[in-house]
């Protein structure tokens, strides 16, 4: 992965500007592509001939009016965006209850006709699902009646209200399946929507009683009940609401400020009663609590208001369930700071939540090599792989001068490691698949923390597509994470081939691709990649000593590479390598750095070598540096790491993670500038310090 990370100016502007549960500026709307997701619920004809209601998601823009589809998710309740666009979806509906869906690529989902399906290549749930093969399989997500969902980004969990059981429950945001939660948190009354504020790890949970729950320090002590009540008053004295259910947090320019909805007296003989109440003071307010602006009268039109983010543009956008609408206030130049006349209204079957994406968010496109050696690293990823037992992720200071501070037991016989730009750790294992480490990059490994959870982490393990060759894993060895795409690209020399498949695809996951045009078991199997999405090409290192080259990788896939690029001597008339597997692309240089095992282990006639041109480069192409000989003690060396300056090489049968410094002035028979001692290793990526940021740039960004 070779492209550039976002600057640090860029992300501390991006977290500046973001409020996890809406907030907002007063400013007009400017007319800024916002993209608008509204969870509804719908009737259809089920094959026996009853209705029965169907959850979908439907997509449109800042107006809501065109541009729509509907992913047919059977969810149909609140949603929560994570950085890459995918939706954390909570349902209810007579077809799948108890289950938070995921839904991968939402940004960009289509088909003919405007309807995208769940697909297993794409989406998971957590959540239990009763099978009728499994009648006596207890729900051990506890879910019952789920209706909202924040997500808590930098730490990697989603937050969950259920309605039918009191608390809020929090699962990791890489889990799947019928797993326990990671813990609940009890609430007086029955939860309907949750805003979670990540820069003060301050929890607000809307309640079916009128009042809020308040969860101070949510992350860091999780606590088994509230640290205090807000109640909506007035007068300051008695509670004036009934039957609270959106909340969004804002805390743009230190305002500090909770909108929440009111249905009041719930339906439609209720009438126009519903209310949007702006609640002062959020994080110190205890108790009686008057509003500071308070929406509501016939005008508004508001009958019962499930769910209201505020964005970018400055405008409310409501869904109110039984008025079968989306409604939009715009801001007032009045003190009243909203028109309390909605200025647009657009007709949605019972909606009951509303998120919206920003104009342009900013997505990562590779996050573990970098090109700017000047890019803030924390410690390294490493995996090990002994003969005989699991092996571990550790983490490892950059500059090789101390032992691990992380260690990691995934459980499997793991292989390489790949890093996503939220510091998800994706781990290939012998002969099944990946396993996926909720946020291992910064925070997992140390303490109780130390091994493979279901409530948090999940396995991916990856079938056949339905129309190609039955393929299955065999020894996946190296993974590729592709962010801007939402897909993960696996090496499998066993195969031998490569597996394309969602980012987002849970346990029983489907292959988007399978590649194995060029590969032969007996002459050449993949191993190292790298895949650089400004020109939407793979590299891919072989066993043969060539480097398969992919062009319009998704865009316009072929079966077959479109070049293959070969080490050789100074003139381009001998090929100089022998068995290829660590491979960095450099794509602001334009360089190839690869990694050569040579004849074996033992050897030592391990070597590296730097090509340049790597974007039109084909067929034997001299090396411009080759490193090697007894000084390098390079003997296997089998994957690399480099910032655009420094290289980071795990050697395994010399049992040493390896650093070279200043690598493009280097030639020849030259020593490592660090060595630290490390059995077995057999993977090491880049670990920026920008990875799991506190928020993303796909939320509510203000």
């Amino acid at each position: 992965m070779a492209t550039k990370l976002l600057s640090n100016a860029a992300l501390c502007a991006l977290a500046a500007a973001c409020s996890s549960g809406g907030g907002g500026s007063d400013n007009p709307d400017t007319g800024a592509a916002l993209t608008t997701y509204v969870g509804f619920e719908r009737r259809d004809i089920a094959f026996n001939g009853l209705e029965r209601n169907t959850g979908s998601l439907l997509r449109g823009d800042r107006n809501f009016v065109s541009g729509s589809f509907s992913v047919i998710a059977f969810a149909d309740e609140g949603v929560d965006l994570d950085y890459f666009g995918n939706a954390y979806q909570a349902a209810d509906s007579d077809r799948l209850d108890n289950t938070v869906r995921i839904l991968g690529r939402v940004r960009d989902r289509t088909i003919a006709g405007g309807t995208a399906v769940m697909t297993k290549a794409l989406d998971r749930d957590i959540g239990f699902v009763f099978d009728i093969f499994n009648p006596l399989e207890p729900n051990n997500t506890t879910l019952e009646n789920p209706k909202s969902v924040a997500i808590a980004h930098e730490a990697g969990f989603v937050i969950v209200t259920d309605d039918g059981d009191l608390g809020v429950k929090v699962f990791g945001t890489a889990a799947e399946g019928n797993v326990a939660p990671v813990w609940i948190s009890a609430t007086p009354s029955e939860t309907w929507d949750v805003a979670y504020d990540a820069a003060d790890d301050r929890l607000f949970v809307s309640l079916a009683d009128g009042t809020i729950a308040v969860f101070d320090a949510f992350i860091e002590t999780r606590p088994t009940a509230e640290s205090r009540v807000i109640v909506p008053s007035a007068d300051g004295v008695t509670q004036s609401s009934m039957k609270l259910r959106g909340i969004a947090h804002r805390d743009l320019r230190g305002e500090d400020e909770l909108i929440v909805t009111d249905v009041g007296v719930e339906g439609a003989a209720g009438g126009t009663d519903g209310k949007i109440l702006f609640i002062p003071n959020a994080s110190t307010s205890t108790g009686p609590t008057t509003p500071t602006l308070t929406i509501s009268g016939p005008q508004t039109q508001l009958v019962d208001p499930s769910d209201v983010v505020i964005a970018p543009d400055g405008r409310l956008r409501v869904a109110d369930t039984t008025a079968n609408r989306v409604s939009i206030f715009n801001p007032s130049s009045s003190g009243a700071r909203y028109e309390f006349t909605p200025a647009l209204t657009n007709s949605v079957a019972n909606p009951a939540g509303i998120a919206i994406e920003p104009p342009s968010p900013q997505r990562m496109g590779g996050t573990s090599d970098v090109d700017d050696p000047a890019t803030p690293l924390g410690p390294l990823v490493v995996s090990t792989r002994p003969a005989g037992s699991n092996g571990f992720l550790l983490r490892i200071p950059a500059a090789l001068n101390f032992p691990p501070v992380a260690t990691f037991d995934v459980t499997e016989n793991i292989a390489a490691v790949a890093l996503d730009a939220v510091g998800d750790a994706f781990v290939a294992y012998s002969g099944a698949g990946v396993a996926v480490v909720n946020r291992f990059a910064k925070q997992r490994g140390t303490g109780m923390d130390t091994a493979f959870s279901e409530s948090r982490d999940r396995q991916m393990i990856i079938r056949p597509i339905s129309t190609g060759p039955q393929d299955v894993f065999v020894d996946p060895r190296t993974i590729e994470i592709d962010e801007r795409n939402d897909l993960v690209i696996v090496a499998d020399p066993g195969l031998p081939g490569l597996f394309v498949t969602g980012r987002s695809a849970g346990r029983e996951a489907l292959a988007i691709r399978v590649l194995r045009g060029g590969f032969d078991a007996a002459t050449n199997v993949p191993w190292g990649m790298d895949y650089d999405p400004g020109s939407d090409t793979l590299y891919v290192a072989g066993s043969s000593g060539a480097v398969y080259v992919y062009e319009r990788f998704t865009t316009n896939p072929g079966v077959l590479p479109d070049r293959t690029i070969t080490p050789s001597d100074a003139i381009g008339a001998t090929q100089v390598s022998v068995d290829l597997r660590g491979l960095v692309h450099d794509a602001e240089r334009d360089l190839l750095i690869l990694s050569d095992v040579g004849a074996g282990s033992g050897f030592g006639d391990g070597s590296l070598f730097v090509l340049e041109g790597a974007g039109t480069a084909s067929g034997l192409t001299p090396a411009v540096a080759t490193i090697t000989g007894a000084a390098t003690t390079l003997d296997e060396p089998l994957d690399l790491a480099w910032n655009g300056s420094s290289l980071w090489v795990a050697e395994n049968a010399g049992g040493a993670l390896m650093r070279f410094d200043d690598l493009l002035m280097l030639d020849g028979n030259v020593a490592p500038t660090a060595t630290f001692p490390l059995p077995d290793v057999v993977s090491v990526e880049l670990n920026p310090e920008s990875l799991s940021p506190p928020l993303g740039g796909s939320i509510h960004v203000d």
